[in-house]
Order: C-alpha cells, then sequence, then structure tokens
C-alpha cells in the first residue's frame, strides 16, 4: 500500500493520523466505513484504517464529499498529504 511505500507503514503510525481518531465523528466515520475490518483486539488497526481511508477519499467525488462532511479533519489529512517526505519532515 501507499503507507508502505516510504517506510514499513510508516503514515498510519504518525501520531497526526492516529490523534484523528480522538474526535469522535472521526472514530464513528472510521467505524461506518470500515465496520470491524478496521479494528484488532487491541482497538484500531490503524494500517487498515489508513487504506480504506485513503480509498474512500480518492475513490470519487461522491466519497470524498460525503468524508469531507463527515469527517472532515480525515479529509484535510489527505488534502495536506501532498508528499509523504514533506509529512514525515513535518511529523518528526
Amino acid at each position: 500500500t501507499l503507507d508502505s511505500l516510504y517506510a514499513n507503514h510508516d503514515l498510519s503510525g504518525t501520531s497526526g493520523f492516529r490523534k484523528l481518531f480522538d474526535r469522535p465523528e472521526h472514530l464513528q466515520y472510521l467505524q461506518k466505513t470500515c465496520g470491524s475490518h478496521c479494528q484488532s483486539g487491541r482497538g484500531i488497526n490503524y494500517v487498515e484504517a489508513f487504506a480504506e481511508l485513503f480509498a474512500q477519499y480518492y475513490a470519487c467525488d461522491g466519497s470524498r464529499q460525503t468524508m469531507e462532511a463527515e469527517a472532515p479533519g480525515v479529509a484535510r489529512f489527505f488534502v495536506e498529504l501532498t508528499s509523504i517526505k514533506k509529512y514525515k519532515r513535518k511529523e518528526g
């Protein structure tokens, strides 16, 4: 996946991505979009969450607009993700 092209699941492991789900509306959107597929015995499976949400954002205008309405911070994360290396520099 894109998440592991740069490094071993580096984007889903960033605090910026993980903190998105501190917001109830973002967690609710993830659960609605991904169901139990993005859950593990220890909580959110961030690798799967990143993959599913990335796919939703880039699937079509309708899915992107739904994300923007229901989980605006998640949509903003993908808008700002213009370069993996740039994001990693910003993060660390």
